[in-house]
C-alpha cells in the first residue's frame, strides 16, 4: 500500500504545513512528496513517523517541565495578605 506524508500527518494529527516546519523544509517539498505516485517505502514512512513522534514528545516534555517550574514558583510565592490589607 502506498504511504505518503499525508499518512504521517494523519497518524500524528498534524498538518502538512506543520510537517514542513518540523522538518525544516518548504511546504512545496511536502506537496511534492504528497503527489509522488510512488509514495514512501514502509521503512521511509516508519523513519519519518518516528522522527516526528520523537520531536513532538520532546516538545510535550518541555511543556510539562515548564508547568512544573511554574508550579514551583507559585509554591514559593508567599504573600502576607493581612499585611497588604493594613496599608
Amino acid at each position: 500500500m502506498k504511504k505518503t506524508d499525508k499518512d504521517v500527518c494523519k497518524s500524528l494529527s498534524i498538518t502538512q504545513k506543520q510537517l514542513a516546519k518540523e522538518l525544516n523544509v518548504s511546504e512545496g517539498s511536502v506537496n511534492r512528496w504528497a503527489s509522488d505516485p510512488y509514495g514512501m517505502t514502509g521503512a521511509r514512512f516508519k523513519n519519518l513517523s518516528l522522527i516526528l513522534e520523537n520531536y513532538l514528545l520532546r516538545k510535550q516534555i518541555q511543556k510539562i517541565q515548564m508547568a512544573f517550574k511554574l508550579i514551583g514558583e507559585v509554591k514559593n510565592f508567599n504573600v502576607d495578605f493581612e499585611e497588604l490589607g493594613s496599608n
